[in-house]
């Protein structure tokens, strides 16, 4: 598009262009005046046609601000829309109140971590974890106290395992975590440096003191998410008979407990 000055010069150009070389020529006959006509037709036109486009650009301008409001409109919706889908897949995912996999989100990482331990033929472990007399707890100190003690008990698991490591709440008091090319010994280790932090802790106000039981199984002994999950159940229960406050390796159920007073 021209600027409204390049029409003035354009104009200009065009009389000055027509008027010099016919004037010469024309200047003592009677078409001189028709040619001068013609020229003033000429500068009119221009102007016209710069009042024109002038008009254009006012109404282009316009229609594109409408353009750029309605697409930042459209944006922002669909931003909203996506930080919605966002929220709502973090709460069919976590749980409420420990802030860790809910049990269904758990035992999705569950199946996608076995797959991969079987393709790649790498070991592969996971812990249950179950808090001592949890019941107890909760009739002692009451249900407030109580969520302190699952909040405290997720926060050791998750500060105690690696980033590629997965923790999840799956019953009341139950814990369940995945542990992706690890061994079972080596998933003992870790199962017993958290039930160690866990027994030195001091909660709330009322300075509760509290111990889990932990059991460990390894892919190596399994070979689906049921069959891995209740072998570690079963790992779990035992560590509940010998005493509480041990862990309990799936690959020997004989194991010995390090039981605390």
């Amino acid at each position: 598009m021209f600027q409204p000055f390049e029409y003035i010069i354009m104009g200009m150009f065009i009389a000055v262009g027509i008027f010099i070389p016919s004037s010469v020529i024309l200047f003592h006959t009677n078409v001189f005046p028709a040619l001068l006509a013609n020229i003033i037709e000429i500068i009119i036109f221009v102007c016209l046609t710069m009042q024109f486009d002038l008009k254009f650009r006012a109404v282009y301008k316009e229609k594109l601000g409408l353009d750029n409001e309605f697409e930042a409109q459209v944006n922002a919706k669909t931003q909203h829309f996506v930080d919605m889908i966002i929220k709502l897949e973090h709460l069919a995912s976590v749980d409420y109140l420990t802030e860790v996999a809910n049990c269904r989100h758990i035992r999705h990482l569950m199946s996608e971590e076995l797959a991969r331990s079987h393709r790649t033929n790498h070991p592969f472990s996971i812990i249950m974890l179950d808090v001592d007399h949890f019941k107890k707890i909760n009739d002692t100190y009451g249900h407030p106290d109580g969520d302190l003690v699952l909040q405290a008990v997720a926060k050791v698991c998750k500060d105690t395992v690696r980033e590629i490591d997965h923790v999840g709440r799956v019953g009341g008091e139950e814990f369940l975590i995945i542990l992706p090319e690890t061994t079972v010994f080596d998933a003992g280790v870790i199962a017993e440096r958290i039930r160690d932090r866990i027994e030195f802790l001091t909660i709330g106000d009322q300075g509760i003191k509290v111990t889990v039981s932990l059991g460990v199984s390894s892919s190596d002994t399994t070979s689906n998410v049921d069959s891995m999950y209740k072998t570690a159940d079963v790992a779990l229960y035992d560590a509940k008979e010998n005493g509480r406050n041990c862990v309990v390796y799936s690959l020997d159920m004989d194991n010995r407990c390090n039981e605390s007073a």
